[in-house]
């Protein structure tokens, strides 16, 4: 703080806490519309049946971070910062977006093959495929440490690729060939080279600061906390 006069805080974050709240209940919404998990009818709002549902998430998520930039420019620290000016500029792209432009800052880099997973997703295999390698570093049969991870996961709600059945989408347990396929392409010579290189520093630090081998228990706690690790939990 600078020492100039600010609202109180608990009101600040109350505030901005109800304005995401409103924001990713519509952003959820319309992310579970498009995977046809939710019938508009259902929630009383069959307008949106005529409309975009990932076009109004994205503009959702844009109003969110909005929402955010808006509530730190509140803080006297952060009032002429221009250390928001890239989420602002982000923000307006997402909302050009929604105009039908292409904004410069989402073009994808010149010359990098089009992936077939999200970013979410691809950290989804490295931290499934991380939590077997750590289990089985620690002296766990790879079937039983595979077996480990998979409930976990499977019970926070991760799944393979979803199915469509009678119009609606379903997703069943993590299968075991899904994470078979991701071992193979997550080994230290396969074809996922980012995502090896996750597992590779995440087993570097586990090394310089927690007991070595690992512990079952140790593990088992990790991969929990990564199953309900927001930023492998995305929707899009």
């Amino acid at each position: 703080m600078t020492g100039e006069v600010w609202l109180d805080p608990a009101s600040w974050v109350a505030r901005l806490n109800d304005k995401l709240v409103e924001l990713d209940t519509q952003y959820y919404g319309f992310t579970l519309i498009r995977r046809m998990k939710l019938d508009p009818d259902e929630i009383g709002n069959a307008a949106i049946v005529d409309t975009d549902p990932q076009a109004n998430a994205t503009l959702t998520a844009a109003r969110a971070l909005a929402a955010v930039v808006s509530a730190l420019r509140e803080i006297p620290t952060f009032q002429g910062n221009v250390g928001l000016q890239a989420l602002t500029d982000l923000g307006n792209a997402m909302l050009d977006l929604d105009k039908g432009l292409k904004p410069t800052i989402l073009l994808p880099r010149p010359g990098r093959p089009k992936l077939r997973d999200h970013s979410g997703r691809r950290a989804l295999k490295a931290h499934v495929v991380l939590c077997i390698e750590l289990l089985e570093l620690g002296g766990i049969t790879t079937a039983n440490a595979q077996n480990s991870v998979i409930k976990i996961f499977s019970a926070a709600g991760f799944g393979g690729r979803q199915k469509v059945r009678k119009g609606k989408s379903v997703t069943g347990p993590l299968p075991t060939t899904t994470v078979d396929g991701w071992r193979l392409s997550l080994a230290r010579h396969g074809e996922d080279r980012e995502g090896r290189k996750i597992i590779d520093r995440a087993i570097s630090a586990w090394k310089s600061a927690l007991p070595w081998p690992p512990r079952e228990d140790d593990v088992l706690a990790f991969a929990r906390e990564k199953a309900n690790d927001p930023s492998l939990r995305t929707t899009i």
